[in-house]
């Protein structure tokens, strides 16, 4: 809304009238793990989180497979595959990196066969990258790309078509949606793909400029209605 200029209001003034409004959902929060988790990527390309997502089409399994920016939570690669295996998941590995020249992310992902495997290993040492398995049992750990899998089960309800190809244009219309429109509160509420690739810098300067202006406005109008 303030990028849009709707209206001037701050964060927690939009948090606080939701939630006086009694339309804030409470989610059970989640333990801490005791694992090594706590990289923070200071920009793009630096952490990719991976993840296996099933879904049902036709009275048959496909198997989701993304690659998720853990900076800017941008899907940087997905692909629906029709088979599960090391070979396949290595394959759209090689794809997200040719799709990111240059980029050595640490790659993290739980402990499925798909991804503790000769042929993931070998495309992460030729491209000289680390490896970084989750904690066992603990999804969390691996949170940015079960964030996405739950967007995906959640505005799809589970429903992807009749057959692959309709799947697939189900799933690149969530992913789209996704990168380019989604606000995301935990980047700032920008879009995926500003972060990864645009000046949200400008952006926030921009904001910061019409709440300030904002908040003059008000303040002169409240003291001319003190006055009269």
């Amino acid at each position: 809304m303030l990028d849009q200029n709707i209206v001037a209001v701050s964060e927690s003034a939009v948090y606080r009238t939701l939630c006086e409004a009694g339309l804030l959902n409470q989610w059970k929060r989640s333990t801490p793990s005791p694992g090594v988790y706590n990289f923070k990527p200071q920009a793009p390309n630096q952490q990719w989180h991976s993840d296996i997502m099933y879904v049902w089409v036709a009275c048959r399994h496909y198997f989701l497979v993304s690659f998720v920016d853990a900076f800017s939570r941008y899907i940087v690669h997905h692909r629906l595959l029709t088979e599960l295996s090391g070979t396949a998941v290595s394959v759209e590995l090689e794809a997200a990196l040719a799709s990111c020249i240059g980029a050595k992310p640490r790659i993290v992902h739980d402990h499925g066969s798909e991804f503790c495997n000769a042929e993931l290993r070998a495309v992460i040492k030729a491209h000289d990258l680390i490896d970084i398995r989750t904690r066992a049992r603990h999804p969390e750990s691996n949170g940015i790309v079960e964030r996405w899998n739950g967007t995906v089960r959640h505005e799809s309800e589970d429903y992807y078509g009749d057959n692959y190809l309709g799947a697939q244009r189900k799933v690149q219309q969530l992913v789209d949606e996704y990168n380019n429109v989604r606000l995301h509160a935990a980047i700032g509420y920008f879009e995926p793909r500003e972060l990864h690739f645009g000046n949200p810098g400008q952006r926030r300067e921009n904001r910061a400029h019409k709440l300030l202006s904002a908040r003059h406005q008000r303040r002169v109008y409240n003291c001319s209605q003190m006055a009269a």
